[in-house]
């Protein structure tokens, strides 16, 4: 399937089945197909191991991910297109930074996340992925923009939240010891 996608008809005609796709994704009404498509991309992204899929997902795809999901209109898309987001973190590192972190979509996403309730979790991943780059890009960039501070206040206001991902901040906080206002 991955060779029918990135074919040379395919690439010279700027990948007409990925623009359908994706635009199922973020157009549909029905949440079943939109969670189909993020797993077909999210298979795609774990398996491609020359990051040929990876360069057009980012080139072409994700930018309109980020886009819709800044917006903050769709709370359904927005979780899938997030986790899709923590995908192409894990698999592309040096990539992910450029996109995420110099894009200011972290910012646009934690201001989205405080009035959605189901984007909280799949912003916590992704918070987690990036911070697991160990480089110094994140680093600064979450402490220039206290970033960590959302996460610890939705914490804080929803008791609700299961151990785990108290836990899982926790242990961000333990790891950035030297980001004082966090420990």
């Amino acid at each position: 399937m991955k060779e029918l996608l990135l074919s040379a008809p395919q690439r010279s005609q700027n990948y007409p089945l990925l623009a359908q796709l994706s635009s199922l994704f973020l157009r549909s009404s029905l949440d079943g197909i939109k969670f189909e498509v993020a797993e077909f991309f999210k298979a795609l992204l774990e398996l491609d191991a020359d990051n040929d899929f990876a360069d057009v997902f980012a080139s072409s795809i994700l930018p309109a991910f980020i886009d819709y999901t800044t917006a903050g209109e769709d709370a359904v898309t927005a979780f899938a297109a997030t986790e899709l987001m923590v995908t192409y973190v894990e698999s592309n590192k040096a990539r992910s930074v450029q996109l995420l972190v110099r894009g200011d979509v972290l910012k646009k996403l934690v201001e989205v996340m405080a009035g959605k309730k189901i984007l909280r979790l799949s912003v916590i991943k992704l918070f987690k992925a990036l911070l697991l780059h160990d480089s110094e890009e994140i680093n600064q960039y979450f402490i220039s923009n206290d970033l960590l501070a959302p996460l610890f206040d939705i914490i804080k206001m929803n008791r609700d939240l299961s151990l785990i991902h108290i836990c899982r901040c926790r242990r961000y906080a333990v790891c950035r010891s030297r980001w004082s206002p966090y420990h």
